[in-house]
This record gives structure tokens, C-alpha cells and sequence, in this order.
């Protein structure tokens, strides 16, 4: 996982101007390094199908420097100069490094390596300006469907995780007509395209062919996606629903 960045505490009522109640904006600045649990939902990930690891495993005495040092980095053609890190660190400088094209897909990727006879390394660096020029494919609809699938599990919870702010909460309590106000965490990222139904309705009807020129893929990443979707026995939702909804779909996955 990269490093975690929040510009708002998590707390269960409300925030002071993103912070907990009675905390100074000296002694916790915003943004900050935050742990995993104040975005995903420990157990979720626990048990599920996706393998993970802090940012900073390397960085445990446990990892050997030959494995730390065995790092092929990634890199799409066009893409700029990635920036320094979250501590001020310029980009560690990978052993190898395998050019891309962009518009290629993970499979590309994972079959450039092989090719290269890296398939082996330890570590696979990738910078978020090279990896948002990749298509978002494993390569197969079969694939697609099944890392759909873990991902609606993991990143499920993140419409339940809120943020309250008393900026938003002037009559709140103490005045029933205005319920707290809150900003239901985020939204799951658009499902890798499946083929005809898809999981729960919401794949492409095929995989979808990817761009190749960087320009049209950057403008395709910030519009924002469609997400309204038709599920199994007649039912949908979509970015209105209520959360406690989402919340009954979710549980029982």
C-alpha cells in the first residue's frame, strides 16, 4: 500500500474543523500520515483474497537488504518525473527498469517482466504518474470479474466510514428537524470491464479496448464514471442511496 494521507481525523461524532474536539491546529496539522483503519476496514481485508503490505515493510530489520535492493521500477513512456515522497525523499532508484507504453494493460506488464526474466523480483516499483497511464485490465474478462469481486468486499465499507464536522452541525444536537451532517467516506473505484452481466450488473458488456494515447487517457481518468448500477433481483443503487442501504448490501457478501 502507498502511504496514507487524511485531511480530516476519524472520530464517531463530530470534528472540530477536522479534528477532535478540544485538539489545536498546531498540534495535529492537516494533512497527516494516517493508519490503515481510518480508511478501510481491518477484518474486511483480513479476510479476503487480497494479499497486502504496510508501505513501510521494507523498511523491518526481517527484510533482507539483497531482497530490499532486488526492484525492477516501472515506467510509462510520456509519463512526468515522479515527485518525492510523503517524507521529503526522492524516488529510490530501482536495480532495473522496464519501459512501457501507455494504454498498456497489467497483463502487458506482468508479460514484460517475465519476458525480461524479472518475474522473480522481489519488489515492483510503479509511480502513480506512470501507473494512471496504464489501462485498468488484468487482461480477461475472468479476471477482471474475480478481482471485482475482492475489491467489492475490501473497499465495500467505504461508504460507511463518515465524517462529521461541526462546521456543517450548527443546529446539531439539540434540534431534531436537522439529523447530523455527514460526508460518507468515498466511493469504490469503477469495475475493470467483465463481459456480458458482469458481477452484480455493473461489468462492461466486453473488456473494453484501451487507449493508447495519453491525452485521451488522462481525460477518461477524471471524468467522473457512472455509478448507478442494477444488481440481481431487480435491485440497484447508486451514489444517492441511503448508506444504511449499501450498508445491508455490503454485510451480507
Amino acid at each position: 500500500l502507498p502511504p496514507l494521507q487524511c485531511w480530516s481525523d476519524r472520530y464517531w461524532n463530530a470534528l472540530v474543523r477536522g479534528r477532535f474536539p478540544g485538539v489545536r491546529a498546531d498540534a495535529q496539522p492537516l494533512p497527516f500520515h494516517c493508519p490503515f483503519d481510518h480508511l478501510f476496514d481491518n477484518e474486511k481485508w483480513a479476510h479476503s483474497d487480497a494479499p497486502i503490505r504496510e508501505h513501510s515493510f521494507l523498511d523491518s530489520h526481517r527484510v533482507l537488504d539483497r531482497d530490499r535492493n532486488d526492484s525492477v521500477r516501472l515506467v510509462v513512456r510520456g509519463a512526468p518525473a515522479e515527485a518525492r515522497d510523503h517524507l521529503g525523499r526522492e524516488p529510490a532508484v530501482a536495480a532495473r527498469t522496464l519501459e512501457l507504453s501507455p494504454g498498456d494493460d497489467y497483463a502487458k506488464a506482468a508479460s514484460a517482466l517475465q519476458q525480461k526474466g524479472w518475474g522473480g523480483a522481489y519488489v515492483v516499483k510503479v509511480g502513480a504518474r506512470s501507473l494512471e497511464l496504464l489501462c485498468e485490465s488484468l487482461g480477461s474478462a475472468k479476471a477482471n470479474a474475480a478481482f471485482n469481486k475482492v475489491v467489492q468486499r475490501v473497499l465495500g465499507i467505504g461508504e460507511q466510514i463518515r465524517y462529521c464536522d461541526d462546521a456543517d452541525n450548527r443546529r446539531w444536537p439539540g434540534d431534531a428537524r436537522h439529523p447530523i451532517n455527514c460526508t460518507w467516506g468515498f466511493h469504490r473505484p469503477p469495475p475493470l470491464p467483465e463481459g456480458s452481466g458482469g458481477l452484480l450488473g455493473v461489468g462492461a458488456s466486453a473488456p473494453a479496448a484501451c487507449r493508447t494515447d495519453a491525452k485521451e487517457i488522462l481525460a477518461a481518468r477524471f471524468a467522473e464514471p457512472e455509478r448507478s448500477w442494477k444488481g440481481r433481483g431487480g435491485e440497484s443503487w447508486s451514489t444517492q442511496d441511503r448508506p444504511g442501504y449499501l450498508y445491508h448490501q455490503y454485510m451480507n457478501k
